[in-house]
């Protein structure tokens, strides 16, 4: 599905869609942040 993600609260199908948006719904620069992710949101 799709959640609001970032600070502009765009909709996500895939973390990298914003800027590789955190399970905390923080976006930060890069995947290999911990609980960075490209996989899809449930």
């Amino acid at each position: 599905g799709h959640v609001p993600c970032g600070k502009d609260g765009r909709k996500c199908g895939y973390h990298a869609d914003c800027c590789n948006c955190c399970l905390s719904g923080i976006c930060k620069p890069s995947t290999s942040w911990t609980g960075c992710s490209t996989s899809t949101f449930d």
